[in-house]
């Protein structure tokens, strides 16, 4: 990957996040591994040992503008990391992957470029494979070779080989100069490598840059990855994504099968990189997660295949409309029961996580850390960038040519990531954080039984609930209040059932539409994670046992809480919320629904 050289004049750019103090989810254990800014981090679990995990990638150093190398280390299942290892041998060193083995052997695949003049030549650059037999608490250096651009490697389970998918950008003369994957095939230690391997089919196709991502091992000894292939200019950019595997069997080769085509951050696409992929040993499942659309439908597409992904079918998680703070860097894994793990990145600083099973949501998804956006620099990735590369986007106005100089800060930016793993009581998370004092990657080990169970995630159609918005009224629940300095807005509220007959559990309050004539409002508190128009509310716990009876309100009241931006609101505001919902219940008993929501209320009550 190359640095984008900006040109002209010193300037700062825009940034993703706030250095505000990061805000964690309740009853989750968060634990700082590093300071400063990762750009490119992996997490990796030994899989005879889940208590040791690693994490490698790249870690910006702003006092010598260089890029270095790093694993961390955790003996303990995350509570307590350490740096065993830092690449050092350029100051730029990045297009990193590791991977455990049989036997407590660790990988790890470092690639330096070759700079000159403070310019990374990527080409000229060099990749050496070090290797670690005790789980990553020392390590060797048994082989160099050429630049792997854009590295993913996973150790295969027939012969312990190590299985590495990089980026070959093409080499002219060679009949075309279209990109493919390339593929490295080390023996087990290291010490020797075979390849590269590619596939001409895929070069047929031209693409200028095809990228690997999250490389598994399969049972049957093969090893996968998926990959990003784009096509065309920036603009209207189209991309094939698919799955490449390696066999061996008569003779080793790599075949491909596409998932997806689209054009780039159009419709229902997603941006490059957003894309995850997770393999379950168990029931020998492949997943794939990315934006796209199933049936005309846009939003988070699950793709599954239980063949080694010759064939692939697609379900709609998430839809998009739920998503309006934005789906980056997602990162899958499977659970030990067969549920899929998700973790994804909002446009706000938001990591979230939940679960799903058979193609719907098993739990209710929960914010693991938050860093609101005020869009200052950060000191620790401050980047001094020299090149004259984009001069043509700064006029010079006749002037002679002179030296350009930029100076950056990607605080928040992630160029990729690989972030959630299994653990023996749940699942393991690792991502970017942003706080007061700058940047820091934080690990968070999230329990099953501090999520919710009762919640669904589907729509209360989906759960067999009716719109019985016409049978009821929402009344005062005695209590609402506003924090000028900082926006808050909470309401209580009290369903009153004015039907003769019943609403029995689940019940939820739906938003139609969610506004302030002169401000931006924002849902704090909605249990789907919906700040807008589609945020809902699971009622369920506050009615008094499983129904509310005909001609009675609820006792307890519900309360809803906003965020309004009163600092930037068009004209003085008369009106700081204006609201319109609907309401979906149950006209007649569930007796699986009404066990399900006792065991999730007995199960918050032991938790808090």
């Amino acid at each position: 990957m190359y640095p984008n050289r900006i040109a002209c004049v010193l300037l700062i750019t825009s940034l993703l996040m706030s250095l505000s103090q990061v805000t964690w989810g309740e009853n989750l254990a968060i634990t700082k591994v590093a300071e400063g800014w990762h750009p490119w981090y992996e997490l990796a679990t030994d899989p005879e040992d889940s208590r040791t995990l690693l994490v490698c990638g790249s870690k910006w150093d702003f006092g010598q503008n260089t890029l270095s190398g790093f694993v961390y280390r955790s003996a303990d299942g995350g509570k307590e990391w350490h740096e065993v290892f830092q690449d050092k041998h350029s100051p730029w060193v990045s297009e990193q992957s590791c991977a455990f083995g049989p036997h407590h052997r660790a990988y790890f695949l470092s690639e330096a470029s070759a700079v000159y003049t403070g310019e990374p030549n990527h080409r000229l650059g060099t990749s050496r494979l070090f290797v670690s037999d005790n789980g990553g608490e020392t390590w060797t250096q048994p082989l160099q070779m050429g630049w792997a651009d854009w590295s993913t490697s996973a150790v295969s389970a027939a012969d312990g080989e190590l299985i590495t998918f990089y980026q070959h950008s093409g080499v002219s003369g060679e009949g075309t100069s279209g990109s493919t994957i390339g593929v490295l095939v080390f023996e087990p230690g290291g010490k020797q490598v075979s390849g590269p391997y590619f596939n001409q089919e895929m070069r047929l196709k031209n693409y200028r840059g095809v990228y690997p991502f999250h490389a598994v091992s399969l049972n049957d000894g093969t090893v996968g990855a998926l990959y990003y292939g784009r096509k065309g200019e920036a603009a209207g950019r189209s991309v094939g994504l698919g799955f490449a595997r390696v066999v061996d069997r008569p003779f080793r080769k790599l075949t491909v099968t596409q998932l997806a085509e689209f054009r780039e951050k159009e419709g229902c696409s997603g941006g490059f990189g957003d894309i995850d992929l997770a393999y379950d040993r168990k029931s020998d499942t492949l997943a794939a997660v990315y934006l796209g659309a199933v049936r005309g439908d846009c939003g988070v597409v699950l793709a599954t295949s239980t063949d080694g992904g010759s064939n692939w079918t697609t379900k709609l998680l998430v839809k998009r409309e739920l998503l309006k703070e934005g789906f980056v860097r997602p990162s899958i894994a499977f659970g030990g029961a067969g549920e899929i793990g998700l973790l994804w990145l909002t446009a706000t600083g938001k990591w979230w996580f939940g679960t799903s099973k058979d193609g719907r949501w098993t739990e209710r998804p929960l914010t693991l850390w938050d860093a609101p956006s005020k869009r200052r620099p950060s000191e620790d990735s401050l980047w001094t960038v020299l090149g004259d590369e984009d001069s043509g986007k700064f006029p010079r106005g006749g002037n002679p040519p002179g030296i350009d100089i930029t100076v950056r800060s990607l605080v928040g930016r992630i160029w990729r990531s690989e972030g959630l793993v299994a653990s023996v009581d749940g699942f393991y998370a690792v991502g970017l954080g942003v706080g007061e004092k700058g940047q820091e990657l934080y690990g968070v080990r999230i329990d099953p039984s501090l999520i919710e169970e009762g919640f669904r995630g589907q729509t209360a159609e989906e759960r067999g609930s009716q719109d019985v918005s016409a049978r009821v009224k929402m009344i005062f629940g005695g209590s609402q209040s506003f924090d000028p300095a900082t926006g808050i807005l909470g309401v209580d509220l009290r369903i009153l059932n004015s039907g003769d007959t019943p609403l029995w559990v689940p019940i939820r309050v739906v938003a139609q539409q969610v506004d302030s004539s002169p401000c931006k409002v924002t849902v704090l508190n909605s249990d789907n994670a919906v700040t807008g128009s589609g945020a809902a509310w699971d009622v369920s716990g506050s009615v008094t046992g499983d129904r509310i009876p005909g001609q009675t309100a609820m006792f307890n009241a519900i309360r809803l809480q906003f965020r309004v931006d009163v600092s930037n609101c068009s004209s003085p505001p008369s009106r700081l919320l204006n609201l319109r919902m609907r309401v979906f219940a149950r006209t007649s008993p569930s007796n699986t629904d009404v066990a399900l929501d006792e065991r999730a209320a007995t199960r918050k009550m032991a938790v808090n």
